[in-house]
């Protein structure tokens, strides 16, 4: 990983962590103290703070994003309820490799998915869970293995509903971005964006 890419990402993690509740404790279990081991030079982290994007990772499971609405779209009433949320299944495992400069052997973490309903015209036309596997076309191995759904962003027209998705390796820049367009006709489309 080119160091210009890790401050980038590292950039763009701290800002997302803004968005975060910070004030949220949780444990994590590292196999060398990092303050010494993330912040040293041989790392080539020089006064990067990796624990703060580690922990700002961490918080990001207690944060369920959110959004119900209803408006009207082409003289019918259109109800859009979204949540996307942790799912502490503790079911990826991502290998030294991609977490060693966090001073980890291993980083065990979970997945992360979304719950989508549309109501549009008093019927239902979309009730799905949103999860990985519907991007996986569009990933390589590594993201299949490793990768999780982050940071949905949710726009809403008068057609369809419009979700972009990261889906990366966690505290990397390994990943790729996904979209999902939900048309209120009941049809969803996978795409990259």
């Amino acid at each position: 990983m080119k160091i210009e890419r890790l401050y980038f990402f590292v950039g763009f993690l701290l800002l997302g962590g803004a968005c975060h509740n910070t004030e949220k404790t949780t444990k994590v279990i590292v196999t060398q103290n990092p303050d010494t081991v993330l912040n040293s030079p041989e790392n080539g982290a020089d006064s990067l703070n990796l624990n703060s994007v580690l922990h700002n990772y961490l918080g990001a499971y207690r944060d369920t994003l959110k959004r119900d609405t209803s408006f009207l779209s082409e003289g019918q009433i259109l109800r859009v309820t979204f949540k996307h949320y942790c799912t502490f299944d503790s079911l990826v495992l991502i290998p030294e490799k991609y977490v060693r400069i966090y001073g980890l052997k291993s980083f065990k973490t979970h997945d992360f998915q979304s719950s989508l309903q549309i109501v549009f015209g008093g019927k239902i036309v979309i009730d799905t869970i949103i999860k990985k596997v519907m991007f996986r076309n569009l990933l390589n191995d590594e993201e299949v293995k490793y990768g999780t759904l982050l940071y949905p962003v949710i726009n809403f027209g008068s057609k369809s509903t419009i979700i972009d998705y990261s889906i990366s390796v966690p505290l990397t820049d390994v990943g790729v971005g996904g979209t999902l367009e939900c048309r209120y006709d009941g049809q969803i489309e996978v795409r990259k964006n």
